[in-house]
């Protein structure tokens, strides 16, 4: 569509940052980027493209898979569309076989060039256990029914994106009737891949479905641009200048709440109406009873007065103290959830509890953030939570023996290191200590 390729880049911005409930940044939404990729390496083979193009939607694709495993659904959805690309165009069976053929080929070989250099390190042993063990053993367990499942985020889409399903509708159809049906069939692909990720997860989250927004920005785009260009081509036809009307109010309107929604609070910091402390505590760390700016504040006093190479343990979710202090988490576990988790029957609760003991062993973090929410009645932030796992309950009798409160900001305690063990003698010479 004239104009779409325009329209969509102010457009999906625009979306992409207001979307909320976690959703950008996540890697569902970012995994689908590079399933755009995909998209476009298949269309240019369809197009005729050399088979280059079928082997880099493979090596897409493995990209993509590295992010989000579940992913994986686009092989078939992408075959699917364009098997009927092909078809479409009286294309010969061979050429089918060979684009499979060939994008297989691109994935095996992204595959084999990962493990050349990332096998020595170790890296991909790490992400075999935290993005495909631990989801499948501990994350994916007791999923949420499916029915619960599609009634939260049907509930969601209604709610929050009903003009984006109803932009996205007419520019389907729009597609389809203008016989652009090889994109389509595209978008529709990524689209159930996204959707059938997200079920496959079966947590019912709405930012699992952030893979679907760049699918629904792209086809508001194609509605958006053919209403634009009617209008321009039937300036004085009544009927043509109020569906541009309405399509320039829906969407300003709709955009502007969101931005509203999203951004008032940092819109009257740049108008001057706030203080910068004022944004600051204006905004949740992830621990009750802590703002933003208690978790600044704490990041400036861990700067003054630990050393650059000393490490910070921060439970639970206000790890950016880490970067803004610029202080390393002294484990690999900066999602601390997944410590929680590490309970047998899972296959890797000995390993992990082990590793930690190793950390206290060798190096242990200088300063332990604690949130301790004034009013947790259910214990979601407790620590450590009852029948901790043993990973857990290693790091809580650190806690009490070998650290004592230093201070707190808002409900963020800091616990500094006292007790240096033997192995710890580098730390032992640390005049801050």
């Amino acid at each position: 569509m004239p104009g779409a390729a325009i329209v969509v880049v102010p457009l999906y911005q625009l979306v992409y940052v207001t979307s909320g409930t976690w959703m950008s940044g996540q890697r569902d939404v970012v995994a689908s980027h590079v399933l755009l990729l995909v998209i476009v390496a298949v269309l240019a083979r369809l197009r005729g493209g050399s088979g280059f193009w079928a082997a880099a939607a493979g090596a897409a694709l493995f990209v993509a898979v590295m992010t989000r495993p579940t992913y994986l659904l686009m092989a078939p959805f992408a075959a699917l569309a364009s098997w009927w690309g092909r078809q479409r165009r009286g294309d010969r069976w061979a050429l089918v076989a060979s684009d499979v053929g060939l994008a297989a080929a691109g994935f095996l070989g992204a595959a084999a060039i990962a493990l050349t250099i990332a096998w020595p390190s170790g890296a991909l042993a790490g992400w075999f256990e935290m993005a495909v063990r631990f989801n499948l053993e501990v994350y994916g367990a007791g999923p949420t029914p499916l029915l619960s499942a599609l009634t939260s985020y049907v509930t969601y889409v209604v709610n929050s994106w009903h003009w984006y399903a109803a932009f996205a509708a007419a520019g389907a159809v729009l597609l389809w009737r203008h016989d652009r049906t090889e994109s389509l069939s595209l978008l529709i692909a990524l689209a159930a891949t996204c959707v059938g990720s997200a079920l496959v997860q079966g947590k019912g989250f709405a930012y699992h479905l952030g893979g679907v927004l760049p699918v629904l920005a792209f086809l508001m785009a194609v509605a958006i641009a053919a209403g634009l260009e009617a209008w321009r081509q039937h300036p004085r036809s009544l009927r043509h200048v109020a569906v541009g009307l309405l399509l320039v109010g829906i969407v300003s309107v709709g955009m502007a709440r969101k931005t509203q929604g999203a951004f008032e609070t940092q819109i009257e910091f740049l108008l001057g109406a706030r203080t910068e402390a004022e944004l600051l505590a204006a905004y949740e760390s992830g621990a009750e009873g802590a703002s933003m700016a208690d978790v600044v504040a704490a990041a400036r006093y861990l700067d003054a007065t630990t050393p650059a190479s000393a490490t910070v343990l921060t439970w639970d979710r206000p790890v950016a103290i880490n970067f803004l202090a610029k202080r390393r988490c002294p484990t690999r576990f900066i999602n601390t959830h997944m410590l929680e988790e590490a309970h047998p029957p899972f296959s890797l609760t000995e390993a992990w509890t082990l590793e930690i003991e190793a950390v206290w062993e060798t190096v242990p973090p200088m300063v332990i953030v604690i949130p301790r929410p004034p009013h947790d009645e259910l214990g979601t932030q407790t620590f450590p939570k009852p029948n901790p796992s043993a990973a857990v309950q290693t790091i809580a009798t650190a806690l009490d023996e070998r650290y004592e409160f230093d201070r707190a900001f808002g409900s963020l305690e800091l616990h500094r290191l006292t007790v240096v063990a033997e192995a710890e003698g580098p730390l032992a010479k640390d005049p801050s200590l």
